[in-house]
C-alpha cells in the first residue's frame, strides 16, 4: 500500500499530473536531514513541505556539518549503530560509491526516470538513475572558475597556454622574504592554495582522462601514453603533474608560487593577497565569488573593489576553435535517503519537492550553485557575475571514481608535497601512486566479497 501510494505521490509531483491524489496518514514523528551545504535553506524548504502536506505536527530537524567530507565520515559510522537520518544532502559520487547503503525508487512504468532524462541534464544524473531505479535526485552543480583581479588582467586567458603567458607576465619576483612582490596566480601548491586539490584534479581530469580501469579494480597512473598535438609522445598523468608542478619549482621558467606565500590555504579561506593585489588570479567556485565579493565590499582594508573582480570559465589544454570537447569537473549536489532512515516514505516525497523548478531557483538564489534542469541554466546564464557557472556546467563532466573523492585528493596532494620536497622524483612517485590506489580497491573488494558471503540467503 505503501508503495502505492509512494508511486503516485511522485507521479503527481514530477510529470504535473492533475488528478488528486489520496491523503496519506498524518505525519507527528520528525523528518531529520544531514547536510553540510546551506542547512537554513533546508530547516525552511522542510517547514514549506509540511506546511504544502498539512502535516501541523510534523517536523524538520536540520542537521549542519561543517564539510563534505565530516558528514559522509559520521554517515558511515552512524549507520554502523543501525542509525542515521531520513534524508542525506552529499555528493553523487558518495552516494554512488556507498549506493548500497541507500534506499532505491524503482517503477514498474519509469514515468519518474523519463521525466529526468527529459529535463534534467544527462551528466547530473549519472550514479543517481540506472534504468528505472533512481538512487537519490540532483540538486546542484558546483564547478570551479578562474577569478581575476581586471585592474591587472585584461584578458582573463581561456586556455592554459595563455594562462601560463599571462601568468610569467604579471609574476614580480624580489627580495623579499616571499620572493615575490606579486604573483601572477595562486597555482602550483596545494598546502597554502586555496582550491589547490580540485585544480590539479581537473587538470588531470582535462589531460589523463580516466586514470582507473572499468571495473574499477586497478589504477593506471603510469599507463597513460598517448601522443601530443605536436608530434611528442608522453605520459598524460605525469604531464599533468608536471605542468602544476612547474609553477611552484623553482627555475621552472614559469614559477609563481612557492612554500612562503600565504594565499588561502585548504584550512583557512583567507584572501587577502588577492584582494590587496599581490596575486592577480586565483581559482574559486560560486560560494567562494560571493563570498570574495561580499568580502571586497565591507572589508575596509581591501584594496581590491568588487567592480574590478571577474570570473572566466576555467581554462582548457586546447582553444575553443579546436574540435575536442570543453572539460570540467562537476560536483554533482544530491539528496537522498538511507536505508536507516526512519521515515523512508515520506522522505522520497521530500526529495521529490526539493527537485521542483521554483526550489531550485530558490536553491541557486541560496547558494549560487548551477541547476541540473536544462530550463533553469538558461535564466542562470544570463546573470552577469555567476552566469560562468551555469555556461560551465552545460558541459561540465562528473568524475565518478571508484575510490572517495577525499581519499584521491588527499593523495594526489601527498604526492605534490614530496615532490616539492625531493622526497620523491615524479615518475617515481606516480608508481607509488598507482600501486597504493590499486591495492585500496583489492581491499575494498575483498572486504566486499567476505561481507556477501557472511549475508544471509
Amino acid at each position: 500500500m505503501k508503495k502505492k501510494f509512494l508511486l503516485s505521490f511522485l507521479v503527481f509531483f514530477l510529470v504535473g499530473c492533475e488528478e488528486k491524489v489520496p491523503p496519506p496518514e498524518p505525519f507527528s514523528g520528525e523528518l531529520t536531514i544531514w547536510t553540510a551545504v546551506s542547512p537554513d535553506f533546508f530547516e525552511a524548504l522542510g517547514k514549506e513541505f509540511m506546511a504544502a502536506l498539512d502535516e501541523t505536527e510534523g517536523k524538520i530537524r536540520v542537521i549542519p556539518f561543517r564539510d563534505d567530507a565530516e558528514l559522509q565520515e559520521t554517515f558511515v559510522h552512524t549507520l554502523a549503530r543501525g542509525e542515521g537520518p531520513d534524508v542525506i544532502v552529499s555528493d553523487t559520487d558518495f552516494i554512488f560509491q556507498k549506493k548500497d547503503l541507500f534506499v532505491p525508487f524503482r517503477t514498474s512504468e519509469s514515468l519518474e526516470a523519463e521525466y529526468l532524462v527529459k529535463n534534467f541534464l544527462s551528466f547530473s544524473l549519472k550514479g543517481l538513475l540506472f534504468g528505472d531505479t533512481m538512487l537519490g535526485v540532483p540538486i546542484g552543480i558546483d564547478t570551479l572558475g578562474l577569478i581575476s583581479n581586471t585592474e591587472q588582467v585584461q584578458t582573463p586567458p581561456n586556455t592554459w597556454e595563455a594562462f601560463r603567458v599571462i601568468v610569467s607576465e604579471l609574476t614580480e619576483p624580489d627580495n623579499s622574504f616571499q620572493r615575490f612582490s606579486r604573483s601572477g596566480a595562486a597555482i602550483g601548491r596545494v598546502d597554502n592554495v586555496w582550491r589547490g586539490k580540485e585544480v590539479l584534479e581537473n587538470i588531470l581530469f582535462q589531460m589523463a582522462g580516466k586514470m582507473f580501469s572499468e571495473d574499477g579494480r586497478e589504477a593506471f597512473f603510469t599507463q597513460k601514453q598517448g601522443v601530443t598535438s605536436k608530434g611528442q609522445r608522453v605520459n598524460f598523468t605525469q604531464e599533468a603533474f608536471r605542468f602544476f608542478l612547474d609553477f611552484a619549482i623553482p627555475g621552472s621558467g614559469q614559477t609563481s608560487w612557492n612554500e612562503f606565500l600565504s594565499a588561502a590555504s585548504s584550512e583557512s579561506k583567507e584572501w587577502r593577497p588577492f584582494l590587496e593585489g599581490r596575486v592577480s588570479m586565483i581559482f574559486g567556485n560560486a560560494g567562494d565569488v560571493e563570498a570574495l565579493l561580499l568580502r571586497a565590499k565591507n572589508d575596509p582594508n581591501a584594496l581590491l573593489s568588487p567592480e574590478h573582480i571577474s570570473v572566466s570559465s576555467f581554462p582548457q589544454f586546447h582553444s575553443e576553435e579546436v574540435s575536442s570537447p570543453r572539460r570540467v569537473v562537476s560536483r554533482v549536489v544530491a539528496l537522498a535517503v538511507p536505508h536507516e532512515a526512519t521515515h523512508p516514505s515520506l522522505a522520497w516525497r521530500f526529495l521529490t519537492f526539493a527537485i521542483r523548478p521554483d526550489t531550485l531557483r530558490a536553491f541557486y538564489r541560496e547558494t549560487k550553485l548551477a541547476s541540473p534542469r536544462s530550463e533553469l541554466l538558461l535564466e542562470q546564464k544570463a546573470d552577469p557575475v555567476f552566469g560562468i557557472f551555469a555556461e560551465q556546467a552545460s558541459y561540465a563532466e562528473p568524475l565518478l571514481l571508484p575510490v572517495a573523492r577525499n581519499f584521491f585528493r588527499e593523495k594526489i596532494a601527498d604526492l605534490v608535497e614530496k615532490v616539492l620536497s625531493q622526497k620523491y622524483l615524479l615518475p617515481d612517485g606516480l608508481i607509488r601512486l598507482e600501486q597504493e590506489f590499486t591495492q585500496k580497491l583489492k581491499r575494498n573488494l575483498e572486504i566486499q566479497q567476505q561481507i556477501e558471503k557472511r549475508s544471509p540467503e
